[in-house]
């Protein structure tokens, strides 16, 4: 798409999608960036000049390496890792011992170098996702290699400062499994042995350092580490002291890390962004499908909710989603009709990435000054909600949509003008246009609520209050019914007459009743070379995968006007493997997210629970070690999905919905199609 699209004489619509709004990870570390670092870590290695002593952990990093070197020479110890060979240019080469010792000493010392710059970039990829390792490396070296203060930045960057909390449990378990994928990227022998040694020293080092104006002697400090040493582990990391000590020394660095211009170029955050708020979407469509009734959602809406169901529009996101979803399925109804308990994952995914580029195409066309960076700065901050994105956009805003949206503690673009401030160039028809455009809209005209039919019909105000009754619980089929009615009035004449469907029987439970399944990644623990079958999963591949992890929502048989309850199941494919599932509570975007190392090698947006163990969840160090590394890296978890995460074109799983008619020759080239 071009960067500027228009449809007709005069127009001034501007058209957004993956092709003309691409991410711009920096995704491989330069050569002429890795050494300056390597020699930071070997400058402050000099000044320390202790053995033993990597300097990644959660103080600045000459306080890490001192605490390292305790902990790695405390009785109990495992011992360090060997040097690597010499290089091959001296392998055989005759050398006097006493240059031989030299080189040794040269060797070890740029081994360590690299030990902690490899630890201190694994820290980073490992608390936060979509961070490719090239923008860990430019994050810890505008923050002089503090692996915490390069996080309070990372956060600031991304926008997320309000939301994202220090010391949650999430955040503990989180720095947890960084610091044990520090250790193992590091090579130290034993990482988990190496992070119940930090639970013991972290607090009372704390309590050592004290007043930062006036820090203890290293002896001092050293004295406390040993001490702790010999105690017990707590359960977790006790995090709150270690941020607040990494809040002043950004502080006092935030003059040099944020100059104007800076002396180190900070990395983009458009990608980052995107996919927070892809995220969001995402959560916009899973509270939208459990507001649909179940038995029309399966046998009916299931097809216009992946296929027209957007969330634009002048009403709030998940009205916006159930009124498009029943006005597709009036105007566009399909020739077969089939029931499902489970929605695709890709075409929710696809549905919520044109969704995206609708809202970000949307909210360009109406104001020219708006870049697409910032719009999707404006739309995080109001939660995808055109509404107070675009204050004209309806006359039923309430009070507090009414006031200005306020960029100026935004630190992605802090010149750029306020997005209310923006000029507004283009009508609402022609910012719809956009946004039906970039989403692929099957209809010409751009979305039903355009129409200003929709908006002044006598039964728009029932509309609302039925979109807006049951406190967000499951609407009923009455409900739908009005709303079909109201929109079935206000259809253009070539509309096509709505069809009407079976129900499908309503599912048998205990307790709840299974609402839809809307999330699956197949691909959890693995992949493991056998010869026989896991289960009955897959018995063509040698490459097998014990489990599978789950979404669905489910409904309380005992409270059926509640909101449908998320549910995250993971479930073993062999007949000895258990299966459980738990009711979990989604984490906003903007904040921090248990995440899960299969999952997202496979673009797979699984909800995943914030309190429970589940495979995946610890298994990060599988970045670092080699027999792991075919599979997993860091960058290939990026790189590999990075078409998927917004991708809005044709799926494999949108083959169900095609209407075709079998033939003769059927299987011939002329009868391939091309799947939307």
């Amino acid at each position: 798409m071009a960067d500027d699209t228009s449809t007709s004489s005069g127009s001034c619509i501007r058209i957004y999608g993956p092709e003309n709004f691409k991410d711009n990870f920096r995704i491989f570390k330069k050569e002429d960036e890795i050494r300056p670092v390597l020699a930071k870590i070997e400058r402050i290695h000099d000044e320390v000049k202790l053995d033993n002593g990597l300097c990644f952990g959660l103080f600045d990093p000459a306080t890490n390496i001192l605490v390292n070197s305790v902990i790695s020479n405390s009785e109990g110890a495992p011992p360090p890792p060997p040097l690597p060979p010499p290089r091959r240019a001296y392998a055989g080469r005759r050398r006097r011992r006493g240059w031989e010792e030299e080189d040794n000493g040269s060797r070890a010392r740029a081994y360590m170098a690299q030990r902690s710059f490899d630890g201190l970039i694994a820290f980073l990829t490992c608390l936060f996702p979509y961070l490719p390792d090239a923008e860990a490396l430019a994050y810890l070296d505008a923050a002089e290699l503090d692996p915490l203060v390069a996080a309070l930045v990372i956060i600031s960057r991304r926008g997320i400062q309000d939301e994202f909390d220090l010391c949650s449990p999430i955040t503990e378990a989180a720095a947890e499994v960084a610091l044990r994928c520090s250790a193992a990227a590091a090579k130290h022998p034993d990482p988990r042995w190496f992070v119940q040694a930090w639970k013991k020293v972290l607090s009372p080092a704390v309590e050592a350092l004290g007043d930062p104006a006036a820090p203890p002697s290293r002896e001092t400090l050293g004295d406390a580490v040993r001490r702790a040493l010999d105690a017990a582990a707590p359960d977790v990391l006790q995090l709150k002291g270690s941020w607040d000590l990494a809040k002043g020394r950004l502080a006092a660095a935030s003059s040099k890390i944020y100059a104007a211009p800076p002396s180190k170029e900070l990395p983009p955050v458009r990608a980052a962004m995107k996919r927070m708020l892809l995220a969001t979407i995402h959560g916009l469509y899973v509270q939208a499908l459990g507001r649909l009734p179940t038995a029309e959602l399966r046998s009916r809406y299931h097809r216009s909710l992946l296929l027209g169901g957007y969330c634009y529009g002048p009403l709030d996101p998940v009205s916006n989603i159930i009124v498009n979803t029943i006005w597709y399925e009036q105007n566009f109804p399909t020739g077969k009709q089939f029931s499902v308990s489970m929605v695709s994952t890709q075409m929710l995914w696809r549905v919520a990435a044109r969704s995206l580029y609708g809202l970000i195409s949307f909210l360009c066309t109406r104001r020219q000054g708006l870049t697409p960076d910032e719009a999707v700065q404006c739309l995080l901050m109001t939660r995808a909600d055109l509404q107070a994105a675009d204050s004209n956009l309806s006359a039923t805003l309430s009070a507090d949509r009414e006031k200005p949206l306020d960029f100026s503690d935004s630190s992605v673009f802090p010149d750029s003008p306020a997005a209310e401030e923006s000029t507004r160039v283009a009508s609402i028809v022609e910012a719809y246009t956009a946004a039906a455009t970039a989403a692929f809209h099957s209809s010409p005209d751009p979305v039903p609520l355009a129409h200003p039919e929709f908006l002044a019909h006598q039964g728009f105000g029932s509309a609302l209050e039925v979109l807006h009754a049951r406190d967000g619980g499951p609407l009923s089929s009455e409900d739908i019914s009005l709303l079909g009615g109201i929109l079935q009035s206000c259809s253009s004449p070539n509309s096509k007459s709505h069809q009407q469907h079976d129900i499908a029987p309503k599912m048998e439970g205990r307790l709840f009743e299974l609402h839809i399944i809307f999330g699956f990644n197949e691909f959890v623990s693995g992949p493991v070379h056998s010869k026989e079958k896991v289960g009955a999963y897959n018995p063509w591949t040698p490459d097998k995968y014990s489990h599978t992890h789950i979404n669905f929502l489910a409904i309380c048989k005992d409270r059926p006007y509640d909101p449908p309850t998320i549910f995250f199941a993971e479930c073993g494919k062999d007949g000895a493997d258990t299966c459980w599932c738990v009711p979990i509570i989604p984490q906003q975007p903007k904040s921090e997210q248990p995440r899960c190392v299969y999952c997202e090698h496979r673009a797979n947006r699984i909800v995943h629970p914030a309190t429970e163990s589940f495979h995946g969840l610890d298994e990060f160090d599988k970045l670092f070690y080699e027999s792991d590394r075919k599979f997993y890296t860091n960058n290939r978890a990026i790189e590999d999905c990075r078409l998927d995460i917004d991708w809005v074109h044709g799926v494999e799983d949108g083959a169900i919905y095609l209407n075709y008619c079998p033939d003769g020759d059927d299987g011939d080239e002329a009868d391939w199609i091309q799947i939307s």
